[in-house]
């Protein structure tokens, strides 16, 4: 018979796999071939020669373990790479040497298995950890907020990267203390490796020292340990978390790779802090933060009701150990995205903010305020004090899932429309001289950048075949008719938009792009 969460999970599953599903679509176009690929992703691109390298059998034994083993693409651990390997593995086993020539397939395989599924299990164990799949409505509710988050649907469109794997890493590291419970056993011990995890593919595991800290600190006061087992614990746990981290990185272990992967994270440090080029066009502070986040997360008051929603479950909800370690885990790892960090990749933030927007439905927990006693006690509504948190948790809620709604549905109609959108419109632009006429191919219309000095700003145009360039013409793009090249140009201005947001961009019939 079937356990009543265990009724949960299957009832919810049918959402877990259309949710899966919906990315194949967006998933399955962009990468034709390696030269499409290179142009829908500055990324991808990079990863995908050394993964093919990975698969690639050598000569010899010894250089087949090489290739597997060595990446060569240090900014990321190699459990990353090793999932990847095992993602590709059946395409390798059906397609054999010629896996290369079906990039599509492959970069859809990784999109979906490195991508998807890692971070539907991470979004399902964050919401089983608060709802306890005790009810499907608020687990349903949760679940389904988490996933529509924009932030959370982007990296899930033609994005194969390891963000999801480091998030479900989190996660897991969650769920094993919460299934500790303050005992110390071998739950808290897998916590340790699943940090040790998340350490190895994105370093970002070693920002759970106050986490845990906090876990060891609690089970003092609970009398569930004494001093000498609590540093005997912290002690093993820091030992099994550094254990994985080399494992899952071998290559640490030989002395020239290990100098040329600490070499490609000092610079690559130096840039996330710095920035890429112009390193005085970059603030710092968590208000600089603000539009990416207001963008990709929830507007600023949402944010607030979101942590204000933590607070209260860490002091006085049904989960307030479970909230406090969130709240104990999103503190360093915030303030060092915040103080520390220079560039704004909206993405950063997911491994914060996933366990953060779980405790969402958190006031809609607390016990009901105390009733005045007395014989000329007004009688008070009993219903009232209970459904007040309700309403205006779930008026937040959909308010802010509504405009969730409206980015994602952009969103994933502009994935749908990129490759066509690439095939209608040449891909390399032709660079223009200022007051310059050219001659266009019958029958072409063209998508022309503007760069206007002061103030600052990028227009998007579209011409028709014989129109005069305006003086301030920087590049054309050719298309094949007047609706690719309006498509083109609203395409091309929203991704300058994304990367300037303090900029001014115009799009096409001069429409400023606004965030």
């Amino acid at each position: 018979m079937l356990t009543s969460r265990k009724r949960v999970f299957w009832a919810l599953l049918p959402l877990i796999l259309a949710y899966f599903i919906l990315f194949i679509f967006p998933n399955a176009q962009g990468a034709a071939d390696e030269h499409m690929l290179f142009l829908t992703s500055p990324d991808e691109n990079i990863q995908y020669p050394n993964l093919l390298r990975m698969l690639t059998p050598g000569s010899t034994l010894i250089e087949s373990l090489k290739h597997f083993f060595n990446h060569q693409h240090y900014i990321y651990g190699y459990p990353f790479y090793f999932f990847n390997a095992l993602a590709a593995l059946p395409l390798k086993i059906f397609y054999g040497a010629d896996l290369a020539a079906h990039t599509q397939t492959l970069i859809l395989f990784l999109r979906q298995g490195i991508s998807v599924l890692p971070m539907l299990a991470a979004l399902l164990i964050f919401t089983a950890l608060q709802t306890g799949l005790r009810s499907f409505w608020r687990t349903a509710v949760l679940f389904l907020f988490l996933a529509f988050v924009p932030g959370v649907f982007r990296q899930n469109i033609q994005w194969w990267h390891p963000d999801a794997l480091t998030v479900l890493a989190v996660a897991l590291t969650f769920y094993f203390l919460d299934r500790d419970q303050l005992r110390f056993g071998r739950n808290f011990y897998f916590a340790a490796a699943a940090c040790g995890l998340a350490a190895g593919i994105k370093l970002i595991g070693f920002f759970f020292f106050l986490a845990v800290a906090w876990y060891l600190l609690t089970g003092l006061r609970r009398r569930c340990l004494t001093w000498p087992q609590a540093l005997k614990a912290g002690a093993l746990f820091i030992l099994i978390l550094f254990a994985v981290f080399i494992l899952s990185n071998p290559l640490l272990l030989i002395p020239q790779t290990r100098a040329a992967i600490l070499q490609v994270h000092q610079d690559h440090n130096f840039s996330f802090t710095h920035g890429w080029e112009n390193q005085d066009a970059y603030a710092k502070g968590p208000l600089s933060w603000l539009p990416v986040l207001e963008r990709w997360y929830g507007s600023a008051y949402f944010l607030a009701f979101a942590l204000l929603s933590l607070l209260m479950a860490a002091l006085a909800g049904p989960r307030r150990l479970h909230n406090q370690l969130i709240l104990a885990w999103a503190l360093p790892y915030t303030a060092y995205l915040g103080w520390v960090i220079a560039v704004r990749p909206d993405h950063y933030w997911l491994p914060v903010l996933i366990p953060v927007f779980s405790a969402l439905l958190a006031l809609t927990e607390l016990p009901s305020p105390a009733r005045p006693s007395g014989e000329d006690a007004p009688a008070p509504s009993v219903a009232f004090p209970r459904a007040a948190p309700i309403l205006l948790v779930g008026f937040l809620l959909a308010a802010q899932f509504i405009a969730n709604l409206q980015t994602d549905a952009h969103l994933y109609r502009r994935s749908l429309d990129l490759e066509p959108l690439l095939r209608a419109c040449d891909t390399t632009p032709i660079a223009l001289n200022a007051g310059e006429t050219f001659e266009p191919e019958e029958g072409r219309w063209y998508v022309v950048q503007q760069i206007q000095a002061e103030p600052a700003a990028q227009r998007f145009s579209v011409l028709s075949p014989g129109q005069p360039l305006p003086a301030d013409s920087q590049q054309a793009w050719g298309c094949s008719s007047a609706e690719k090249a309006h498509l083109r140009a609203a395409y091309a201005a929203e991704d300058q938009k994304h990367s300037f947001p303090n900029q001014q961009v115009f799009g096409p019939d001069g429409i400023e792009i606004l965030r």
